[in-house]
């Protein structure tokens, strides 16, 4: 049986969709929603809906197959018992639904008892559940509520058509400073070395920015063209377990400047300017790799500045350099992530009571989506800048428009001729 301690492997003959056939290597990170309380060896279970981030090719590694039986939502071995008498009551066969979690344990399970099971299973439902038809109707209520919910269940009062805690830059950066504390002075002193002199003697100074991992406007908290949330369900259960955007896991330090000074700098000399900074690459400067390697991954070298989505004028890069056409921009590299999180949701909302075990199903919550702004933490840094091989691209993600230039080795006067398009 799988669980999270186990990564996908690649054989000799495995391929990588994502980079045209190349010999598949991954990099995966941490599993995205294995079971919340069914535990094989002290690590959770995997379900079939279970994802992982791949941080080598840039994708989504999904489950696709399982060579076991399916029987009464229980994977069990295709195991002849007929010629042993005594494997009929030792064959053990771990139970991945959430109809089991209360359980707490691994399940066994053999033909010979499967009408028992049945009759168990039946009574608990009758007992554990009311009827759905009692539950409020238009809140994502599952129908399987404890009788002690019935009524005051803080799910389906949690709202989800807005974020309950907003995205806040400011936020951000106090509970960055909270949680590392002394990674500021270092960050700072490798800022002030970086100063950029005009011909006019004018100076430009760096800055911090606090860049949130999962942008909350942008992404997590985004609105579909009708108005409605793009993620309903994340949003609800976001506001449910007081999921922070701001939190000090979902966020990154990187060089950036202030409006005010951009402003003053004729548009020409920006690429210079940006370019200038990245070759800094300050998250390798002596003052950072003094950090533990734990801390130095909360700041990086590339740039932040201008939108994360830059859609446009990335059609327009590609015109001129079709083998980009792969690429995407940031925003939506982070919504396949959310996709694909909020889908798992989707397809286990209606068997689960998010109340039932509020404590682990909070924590599961928080973990994949501290898992999601670390596979993007972990991207953001990858790789040296300037000059990589466009085929290892995919394994990076680019903040910034300047950023995507600058790693492709696009020159500072064809950025000035092409894509000067603010």
């Amino acid at each position: 049986m799988l669980t999270t301690s186990d990564k996908p492997i690649a054989d000799g003959a495995s391929v990588c969709s994502a980079h045209e056939g190349a010999l598949c290597s991954p990099a995966p990170s941490i599993w995205i929603g294995a079971a919340s309380t069914v535990l094989v060896s002290g690590q959770p279970a995997l379900l079939s809906s279970s994802t992982i981030p791949c941080l080598a090719g840039g994708g989504i590694i999904k489950i696709r197959h399982q060579n076991n039986q399916v029987f009464q939502g229980i994977f069990a071995p295709n195991i002849d018992n007929s010629s042993n008498s005594s494997a009929s009551s030792s064959i053990v066969a771990p139970t991945i639904i959430a109809g089991m979690a209360e359980e707490n344990k691994i399940s066994t399970y053999s033909e010979s008892n499967s009408d028992k099971y049945e009759s168990d299973q039946s009574e608990k439902s009758e007992q554990n559940t009311i009827n759905s038809t009692q539950c409020r109707t238009n809140c994502w209520c599952s129908g399987k509520c404890p009788e002690e919910f019935k009524g005051k269940c803080e799910f389906c009062e949690s709202p989800d058509s807005k974020m309950l805690i907003a995205s806040d830059a400011a936020k951000l950066k106090a509970n960055l400073e909270k949680a590392f504390p002394d990674i500021y002075p270092h960050f700072a002193s490798a800022l002030s070395g970086v100063q950029y002199k005009m011909e006019d003697a004018y100076r430009v100074d760096t800055s911090v920015a606090h860049h949130h991992l999962i942008p909350g406007n942008e992404c997590y908290g985004s609105k579909k063209k009708d108005g409605g949330m793009r993620y309903p369900l994340l949003i609800k259960l976001g506001n449910l377990f007081k999921y922070d955007i701001n939190c000090a896991e979902n966020g990154i330090l990187l060089p950036s400047f202030t409006n005010v000074q951009l402003s003053r700098i004729m548009a020409q000399e920006k690429p210079r300017l940006f370019y200038y900074v990245m070759d800094k690459d300050i998250a390798n400067s002596e003052q950072i790799v003094l950090l533990d390697s734990s801390k130095r991954g909360f700041i990086g070298s590339q740039l932040h500045v201008g939108q994360h989505s830059y859609e446009g004028r990335l059609k327009l890069l590609r015109a001129k350099h079709p083998e980009l056409t792969s690429y995407r921009c940031y925003e939506d590299i982070v919504l396949e992530y959310l996709d694909t999180f909020e889908e798992y949701y989707l397809e286990t909302y209606e068997k689960t009571c998010f109340m039932r075990d509020y404590d682990q199903q909070k924590k599961n919550y928080f973990q994949r989506m501290n898992a999601i702004s670390d596979a993007l933490r972990q991207k953001i840094c990858a790789f040296p800048h300037h000059g990589m091989k466009l085929s290892w691209l995919n394994k990076r993600v680019l903040v910034s428009f300047p950023a995507l230039l600058y790693d492709v080795d696009i020159s500072i006067e064809e950025y000035i001729e092409r894509y000067m398009v603010e």
